[in-house]
Protein backbone atom coordinates (compact mmCIF):
# COMPACT_ATOMS: atom_id res chain seq x y z
CA UNK A 1 0.00 0.00 0.00
CA UNK A 2 1.30 3.46 -0.91
CA UNK A 3 0.64 6.92 0.51
CA UNK A 4 1.96 10.44 0.03
CA UNK A 5 4.46 11.26 2.79
CA UNK A 6 5.76 14.71 3.70
CA UNK A 7 8.16 14.86 0.75
CA UNK A 8 7.75 11.68 -1.33
CA UNK A 9 5.60 8.64 -1.97
CA UNK A 10 5.98 5.92 0.62
CA UNK A 11 5.03 2.27 -0.01
CA UNK A 12 4.80 -0.80 2.21
CA UNK A 13 3.98 -4.17 0.66
CA UNK A 14 1.99 -4.15 -2.57
CA UNK A 15 3.16 -5.28 -6.01
CA UNK A 16 6.32 -3.85 -7.57
CA UNK A 17 7.90 -4.24 -11.01
CA UNK A 18 10.76 -6.62 -11.73
CA UNK A 19 13.75 -4.94 -13.38
CA UNK A 20 14.89 -6.54 -16.66
CA UNK A 21 18.26 -6.24 -18.39
CA UNK A 22 16.45 -5.33 -21.64
CA UNK A 23 16.87 -1.74 -22.81
CA UNK A 24 13.88 0.49 -23.48
CA UNK A 25 14.65 1.79 -26.95
CA UNK A 26 13.03 2.02 -30.38
CA UNK A 27 9.92 0.03 -31.21
CA UNK A 28 6.22 0.82 -31.03
CA UNK A 29 4.98 -0.53 -27.69
CA UNK A 30 4.51 1.93 -24.83
CA UNK A 31 5.37 1.05 -21.23
CA UNK A 32 6.96 2.44 -18.06
CA UNK A 33 10.75 2.06 -17.85
CA UNK A 34 13.44 2.73 -15.20
CA UNK A 35 16.86 4.38 -15.09
CA UNK A 36 19.51 4.31 -12.35
CA UNK A 37 19.87 8.09 -12.64
CA UNK A 38 17.65 10.81 -14.07
CA UNK A 39 18.37 10.98 -17.80
CA UNK A 40 20.27 7.67 -17.69
CA UNK A 41 19.81 4.50 -19.74
CA UNK A 42 16.24 3.19 -19.44
CA UNK A 43 15.65 -0.49 -18.64
CA UNK A 44 12.50 -2.58 -19.09
CA UNK A 45 10.14 -3.11 -16.12
CA UNK A 46 8.00 -6.27 -16.03
CA UNK A 47 4.87 -7.10 -14.03
CA UNK A 48 2.71 -4.67 -12.10
CA UNK A 49 3.27 -1.75 -9.75
CA UNK A 50 1.02 0.34 -7.54
CA UNK A 51 0.70 4.05 -8.27
CA UNK A 52 -1.00 6.98 -6.57
CA UNK A 53 -2.73 10.04 -7.91
CA UNK A 54 -3.72 13.39 -6.47
CA UNK A 55 -5.28 16.56 -7.87
CA UNK A 56 -2.57 18.87 -9.15
CA UNK A 57 -4.42 22.15 -9.61
CA UNK A 58 -7.96 23.52 -9.88
CA UNK A 59 -10.99 21.24 -9.59
CA UNK A 60 -12.34 18.28 -11.51
CA UNK A 61 -14.99 19.81 -13.77
CA UNK A 62 -17.82 17.84 -15.40
CA UNK A 63 -20.24 19.59 -17.80
CA UNK A 64 -23.37 18.40 -19.57
CA UNK A 65 -27.16 18.82 -19.64
CA UNK A 66 -29.87 17.07 -17.62
CA UNK A 67 -33.63 17.59 -17.60
CA UNK A 68 -33.25 20.34 -20.19
CA UNK A 69 -30.84 22.32 -17.99
CA UNK A 70 -27.10 22.88 -18.26
CA UNK A 71 -25.14 21.42 -15.35
CA UNK A 72 -21.62 21.72 -14.00
CA UNK A 73 -20.25 19.54 -11.22
CA UNK A 74 -16.95 20.43 -9.58
CA UNK A 75 -14.92 18.22 -7.21
CA UNK A 76 -12.15 19.71 -5.10
CA UNK A 77 -10.31 16.46 -4.38
CA UNK A 78 -9.31 13.22 -6.13
CA UNK A 79 -7.58 10.12 -4.80
CA UNK A 80 -6.23 7.26 -6.92
CA UNK A 81 -4.74 3.94 -5.84
CA UNK A 82 -4.38 1.74 -8.91
CA UNK A 83 -1.92 -0.47 -10.79
CA UNK A 84 0.29 -0.11 -13.86
CA UNK A 85 0.25 -3.49 -15.65
CA UNK A 86 2.85 -4.56 -18.22
CA UNK A 87 3.38 -8.31 -18.23
CA UNK A 88 4.87 -8.31 -21.76
CA UNK A 89 6.56 -4.95 -22.42
CA UNK A 90 8.25 -6.25 -25.59
CA UNK A 91 5.02 -7.32 -27.27
CA UNK A 92 2.10 -5.18 -25.99
CA UNK A 93 1.26 -1.77 -24.59
CA UNK A 94 1.10 -1.26 -20.84
CA UNK A 95 -2.21 -0.52 -19.10
CA UNK A 96 -3.44 1.27 -16.00
CA UNK A 97 -5.89 -0.81 -13.96
CA UNK A 98 -8.42 1.30 -12.02
CA UNK A 99 -10.37 -0.99 -9.65
CA UNK A 100 -13.73 0.01 -8.21
CA UNK A 101 -14.30 1.63 -4.79
CA UNK A 102 -10.77 2.98 -4.17
CA UNK A 103 -9.17 3.00 -7.63
CA UNK A 104 -10.24 6.57 -8.45
CA UNK A 105 -12.49 8.54 -6.10
CA UNK A 106 -13.83 12.06 -6.63
CA UNK A 107 -14.68 13.92 -3.40
CA UNK A 108 -15.86 17.30 -2.12
CA UNK A 109 -18.16 17.44 -5.15
CA UNK A 110 -20.85 20.09 -5.65
CA UNK A 111 -23.36 21.09 -8.32
CA UNK A 112 -22.10 24.57 -9.20
CA UNK A 113 -24.35 25.16 -12.24
CA UNK A 114 -27.84 23.66 -12.44
CA UNK A 115 -31.20 23.49 -10.70
CA UNK A 116 -30.94 25.17 -7.28
CA UNK A 117 -33.31 22.58 -5.78
CA UNK A 118 -30.85 19.75 -6.46
CA UNK A 119 -27.48 18.63 -5.14
CA UNK A 120 -25.08 15.76 -5.84
CA UNK A 121 -23.35 13.32 -3.50
CA UNK A 122 -20.08 14.75 -2.19
CA UNK A 123 -18.14 11.59 -3.11
CA UNK A 124 -18.34 9.24 -6.10
CA UNK A 125 -15.96 6.42 -7.16
CA UNK A 126 -15.16 5.60 -10.77
CA UNK A 127 -16.40 2.16 -11.80
CA UNK A 128 -13.68 -0.39 -12.71
CA UNK A 129 -11.85 0.94 -15.76
CA UNK A 130 -8.65 0.50 -17.78
CA UNK A 131 -6.31 3.10 -19.23
CA UNK A 132 -4.37 1.88 -22.27
CA UNK A 133 -1.19 3.50 -23.59
CA UNK A 134 -1.51 4.15 -27.32
CA UNK A 135 1.13 4.63 -30.03
CA UNK A 136 2.27 7.85 -28.37
CA UNK A 137 4.05 7.66 -24.98
CA UNK A 138 2.06 10.70 -23.83
CA UNK A 139 -1.44 9.32 -24.61
CA UNK A 140 -3.58 7.05 -22.43
CA UNK A 141 -7.25 6.28 -23.15
CA UNK A 142 -9.53 5.27 -20.27
CA UNK A 143 -12.55 3.02 -20.86
CA UNK A 144 -14.91 1.13 -18.52
CA UNK A 145 -14.09 -2.56 -18.04
CA UNK A 146 -17.69 -3.66 -18.56
CA UNK A 147 -20.24 -1.99 -20.80
CA UNK A 148 -19.91 1.76 -21.34
CA UNK A 149 -20.54 3.24 -17.87
CA UNK A 150 -17.67 5.12 -16.17
CA UNK A 151 -19.54 6.47 -13.18
CA UNK A 152 -23.06 7.00 -11.87
CA UNK A 153 -23.86 10.47 -10.51
CA UNK A 154 -26.69 10.70 -8.01
CA UNK A 155 -28.83 13.84 -7.79
CA UNK A 156 -30.76 14.44 -4.56
CA UNK A 157 -33.20 16.91 -3.04
CA UNK A 158 -31.38 19.91 -1.59
CA UNK A 159 -32.61 20.08 1.97
CA UNK A 160 -36.38 20.62 1.98
CA UNK A 161 -36.39 21.57 -1.71
CA UNK A 162 -37.76 19.07 -4.24
CA UNK A 163 -35.43 18.27 -7.11
CA UNK A 164 -37.41 17.81 -10.38
CA UNK A 165 -38.19 14.22 -11.33
CA UNK A 166 -36.33 14.73 -14.63
CA UNK A 167 -33.10 15.25 -12.64
CA UNK A 168 -33.61 13.28 -9.41
CA UNK A 169 -31.84 9.91 -9.06
CA UNK A 170 -28.78 8.22 -10.55
CA UNK A 171 -27.56 9.02 -14.05
CA UNK A 172 -24.77 7.25 -15.99
CA UNK A 173 -21.71 8.80 -17.58
CA UNK A 174 -20.71 6.61 -20.55
CA UNK A 175 -17.93 6.56 -23.14
CA UNK A 176 -14.18 7.10 -22.99
CA UNK A 177 -11.65 9.76 -22.03
CA UNK A 178 -8.26 10.52 -23.59
CA UNK A 179 -5.63 11.95 -21.22
CA UNK A 180 -2.07 13.14 -21.85
CA UNK A 181 1.10 12.74 -19.82
CA UNK A 182 3.21 15.90 -19.72
CA UNK A 183 6.50 15.57 -21.57
CA UNK A 184 9.61 15.74 -19.36
CA UNK A 185 13.29 16.07 -20.22
CA UNK A 186 14.42 13.75 -17.41
CA UNK A 187 12.85 10.79 -15.61
CA UNK A 188 10.99 11.80 -12.46
CA UNK A 189 9.07 10.19 -9.60
CA UNK A 190 5.81 11.93 -10.54
CA UNK A 191 4.22 12.69 -13.90
CA UNK A 192 1.39 15.14 -14.66
CA UNK A 193 -1.61 13.56 -16.41
CA UNK A 194 -4.07 16.03 -17.94
CA UNK A 195 -7.58 15.18 -19.13
CA UNK A 196 -9.14 17.95 -21.25
CA UNK A 197 -12.58 18.59 -22.75
CA UNK A 198 -11.13 17.92 -26.21
CA UNK A 199 -10.35 14.33 -25.16
CA UNK A 200 -13.86 13.60 -23.87
CA UNK A 201 -16.04 11.17 -25.80
CA UNK A 202 -18.65 11.03 -23.08
CA UNK A 203 -22.42 10.87 -22.86
CA UNK A 204 -24.63 11.81 -19.90
CA UNK A 205 -27.94 10.23 -20.77
CA UNK A 206 -28.45 11.35 -24.37
CA UNK A 207 -26.40 14.54 -24.02
CA UNK A 208 -22.71 15.08 -24.75
CA UNK A 209 -20.50 15.60 -21.71
CA UNK A 210 -16.96 16.75 -20.98
CA UNK A 211 -14.52 16.25 -18.12
CA UNK A 212 -11.36 18.14 -17.21
CA UNK A 213 -8.83 17.26 -14.52
CA UNK A 214 -5.09 17.46 -13.85
CA UNK A 215 -3.66 14.53 -11.87
CA UNK A 216 -0.18 14.13 -10.48
CA UNK A 217 0.62 10.41 -10.72
CA UNK A 218 3.42 8.94 -8.67
CA UNK A 219 5.12 5.56 -8.81
CA UNK A 220 7.59 4.31 -6.21
CA UNK A 221 9.64 1.36 -7.41
CA UNK A 222 10.70 0.09 -3.96
CA UNK A 223 14.45 -0.68 -4.02
CA UNK A 224 14.75 0.76 -7.54
CA UNK A 225 13.82 4.19 -6.11
CA UNK A 226 12.53 7.08 -8.16
CA UNK A 227 13.48 7.72 -11.83
CA UNK A 228 10.97 6.32 -14.33
CA UNK A 229 9.49 7.28 -17.67
CA UNK A 230 6.89 6.16 -20.20
CA UNK A 231 8.43 5.38 -23.57
CA UNK A 232 8.07 3.32 -26.75
CA UNK A 233 10.20 0.18 -26.61
CA UNK A 234 11.02 -2.61 -29.06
Amino acid sequence: MCSYGSSRIECTGGPVFTLSAEKCEGGTFVNACWAATAGGELKELVGENEFLGKLEEGNVVFKSELGGEKITIECKAVSADSLVLQAKPLSENGTIDVPGATGLVFSECKLTVGNAKCEVKSEEPLLPSTGTFTTSPEDVTFKPNEGETFIEIEFKNKGSEKCPATILGKHKVRGEQLCLFAEVTNQVEERLLTCEESGSKLKFGTENATATVKFMLGVTLDELKDPWDIVSIA
